[in-house]
């Protein structure tokens, strides 16, 4: 909403509330999503993402890795005209500003996408059906 004064963390939820309604029926996706702040933690941000980019054929549209990806590199690569304080990247792609970018940018790119990964497994846990992992 528009000229509301929302705290950062108010635009997150509300960022991953906007993902997970895309995929409501979507089993592989809340099962990859539930699982995938696990991969980051154990492999570091830039393998959990190459993972879904394998997964997914390079095709960032291809559900559910790709959409998955894609979403993470909404939030932290943005547009370079967003103002939005969590954006760490604003040229090229997520996965290029990771390879590219500083130790600091990366761990704040880790940091900012798990915090944004605990809201949208809250949303997979309340509305998306369990699946197998």
């Amino acid at each position: 909403m528009p000229g509301l004064n929302r705290t950062l963390e108010q635009q997150r939820a509300s960022y991953a509330l906007d993902c997970i309604r895309g995929h409501m029926k979507d089993k592989e996706y809340g099962s990859l999503v539930r699982g995938f702040p696990s991969m980051v933690l154990q492999n570091g941000l830039g393998q959990a993402l190459a993972f879904l980019l394998a997964r997914a054929g390079g095709d960032t549209e291809k559900p559910p890795a790709g959409q998955i990806y894609a979403e993470l590199q909404g939030w932290l690569a943005g547009a370079a005209d967003d103002k939005r304080p969590d954006r760490v990247y604003s040229h090229g792609g997520l996965i290029d500003g990771l390879m590219g970018g500083s130790r600091q940018d990366y761990r704040r790119a880790q940091l900012n996408a798990l915090a944004l990964l605990a809201w949208m497994r809250k949303f997979a846990d309340a509305w998306l059906p369990k699946g197998e992992r």
